[in-house]
């Protein structure tokens, strides 16, 4: 959700325009309930209309080329492709489209690496912790359960808390206060 709104306003578009449910098969933390299914949604950027397995805004600019269209405000998860966090050491993903060979491991900045992946579970743990509270406040009808209300939900924590992305800080705002923030919106931020 945070990565939604700072592309949102970098791109200054509506946050609603970015995002698509999706179901959530392994029913993680960060997931909602929307409806009386046992489905749980994830809100995920649009995909590309191109390439499925794409997000919208990866940009083809040659026959084997293709950029991010939004390079200074793309995702956190983005930002440390193709590595992730194993057991607290940083790793190659095993899913990447490329050979392992293609990168230089020897010269990585390992530090910068295990950053952004600390901010990226920091954010992720915030985002549950949001989602939390709303499923329990749609459970108990004080909020509709709806994928634009979450949405809205979602915007409004963000426009309350979230600090610009910074190399210096690994968490640019307080669980604490989101969580509060959560309690507090309304279902028409």
């Amino acid at each position: 959700m945070f990565d939604l709104w700072r592309i949102s306003r970098a791109q200054k578009l509506p946050f609603r325009d970015l995002s698509d449910p999706c179901i959530d098969a392994t029913c993680s933390a960060g997931s909602v309930a929307l409806d009386a299914s046992d489905d749980r949604y994830l809100p995920i950027l649009q995909r590309n209309p191109r390439d499925d397995s794409a997000c919208v805004n990866l940009m083809r600019v040659g026959d084997d080329i293709s950029r991010c269209g939004i390079y200074a405000t793309r995702p956190e998860i983005c930002d440390a492709y193709p590595f992730e966090m194993v057991r607290g050491s940083i790793d190659l993903r095993p899913d990447v489209g490329c050979a392992p060979d293609a990168w230089n491991l020897a010269t990585l900045d390992y530090h910068a690496l295990r950053t952004r992946h600390e901010h990226f579970l920091a954010e992720w743990d915030a985002h549950a912790r949001a989602t939390a509270v709303f499923t329990h406040r749609a459970e108990s009808g004080d909020i509709a359960s709806a994928f634009a209300v979450y949405l809205d939900f979602c915007e409004a924590i963000c426009d309350r808390t979230v600090a610009p992305r910074s190399e210096n800080s690994r968490v640019s705002f307080a669980l604490n206060r989101v969580v509060a923030c959560a309690r507090e919106v309304n279902e028409s931020p």
